[in-house]
């Protein structure tokens, strides 16, 4: 019975060339509206992520700060749960930092090579999980037991940038799940009716097979092999197409969401998740479709 089901499954496919193709190509479009709209949110989510790691709080230490204790001071932070990662700068890292980046500068060179004791302070760079555990993290610096030790702590200064960066961040995040929500309804339903249309064109055929005392199983079967060859069709098609576009709109994308992608980004696991995502889709969409299609209104 399962080879009889394939068979006809196949052949009805064929038979139907002009149907197929149809259904074929709205679940492919289907599949890249989907595609698209998850590869923009999985963008904006590196985009926020992005931003987020560009802002921190900056901790400016007494230069007289002993290494023992800034060791004490950088555990005390990492002990804190609303920290990502603590950097921790001494003075002479500082120091030739500011070198590096003036070199060359006559005047700069003559002047630190007149000081006797080096002027930076030793400073910590604090990185929250999220931007709005920021404040939480100030807060625990103003209670520390080091605060003492403390003579510059530049959160203030960042406050309403951090506020206004959390809004982007959040606000991107939800309008991409929006999108995907409206438009992945639209699609659904558009292929659900593609689908209905062509198994409503064949009734006369499934008449026919319950005449003869075919099954309800039977009957269903051949229709649900077409929604698997859909799906797997539309994936494959689907793929071949976004791939090459991806990567051929790198520049803009990495321009547009502030990134560093790579042309291997596109090659990396997250596409071929993507994929089966798509062929889940694809397989669920054809089968769900063929089997409410063939029983609400054929009547099988």
């Amino acid at each position: 019975m399962f080879k009889r089901i394939l068979k006809y499954g196949f052949l009805a496919l064929v038979r139907n060339g002009w149907l197929t193709l149809s259904a074929v190509s709205v679940m492919t479009i289907t599949l890249l509206v989907l595609s698209t709209l998850l590869v923009i949110n999985q963008l904006a989510g590196l985009s926020a992520q992005n931003i987020q790691d560009r802002v921190s709080i900056s901790v400016f230490l007494s230069s007289d700060t002993s290494n023992e204790k800034l060791l004490e001071v950088k555990e005390e932070f990492e002990n804190f749960e609303e920290v990502k990662e603590v950097r921790l700068i001494t003075a002479e890292q500082a120091l030739e930092t500011f070198k590096k980046v003036h070199e060359g500068d006559e005047l700069i060179e003559q002047t630190l090579a007149e000081l006797e004791v080096n002027p930076l302070q030793p400073s910590f760079v604090i990185s929250a999980k999220e931007l709005d555990l920021y404040p939480v993290i100030s807060q625990k610096l103003d209670r520390s037991r080091f605060v003492s030790l403390f003579e510059t702590v530049n959160f203030e200064d960042s406050r309403d940038l951090i506020a206004r960066l959390n809004q982007i961040t959040k606000g991107i995040r939800n309008f991409g799940v929006i999108l995907i929500v409206v438009f992945g309804l639209v699609a659904v339903l558009v292929m659900f009716n593609t689908l209905r249309l062509t198994i409503f064109s064949r009734r006369e055929e499934i008449e026919i097979m319950r005449l003869v005392g075919a099954s309800n199983a039977f009957v269903r079967g051949p229709f649900i092999v077409e929604g698997i060859v859909y799906g797997l069709l539309a994936t494959i098609i689907a793929s071949v197409v976004l791939l090459p576009i991806l990567s051929s709109i790198e520049p803009q994308i990495n321009s547009f969401f502030g990134l560093e992608l790579g042309t291997a980004t596109f090659f990396s696991s997250d596409f071929w998740i993507l994929v089966l995502i798509e062929l889940g889709v694809g397989i669920t969409l054809g089968v769900a479709s063929s089997l409410i299609a063939t029983k609400k209104y054929l009547e099988v």
